[in-house]
């Protein structure tokens, strides 16, 4: 983690990218959103409702940092550093609710999909 923190922006670029873009676990949650909202039966503007809505809260963990910069510029880097401690002393509660909470979003879905076609 030390690490990261000495990249530079086209490195950070890169790395962004790198476990955004091609992470396996990003790219089964997207495609699980997507076929929920395929499939759902809503008329279309709902459906680009439903993706807008998934693609902001999906970028929730980028905008408010940013927002948090241009906003608060003389108390963002402190409040940056507290969160970033926060979240590495946490990382594993965060990471478990947060995989728990998924898995019974689509736990529900799945039960709501069989109960549809039953």
């Amino acid at each position: 983690m030390r690490r990261v923190d000495s990249f530079s922006p086209g490195h950070s670029l890169g790395l962004g990218f790198l476990l955004g873009g091609l992470s396996p676990k990003l790219l089964l949650l997207t495609g699980a959103a997507v076929v929920t909202l395929v499939t759902a039966g809503y008329d279309r503007l709902l459906r680009l409702l439903g993706l807008i809505l998934y693609v902001l809260i999906a970028s929730l963990p980028i905008l408010i940092p940013v927002a948090l910069v241009i906003l608060q510029r003389d108390r963002a880097s402190a409040r940056l550093a507290a969160w970033k401690a926060w979240l590495i002393d946490h990382q594993s509660r965060v990471l478990g609710a947060g995989s728990i909470l998924l898995g019974l979003l689509l736990v529900v879905s799945a039960l709501e999909s069989a109960a549809v076609l039953a």
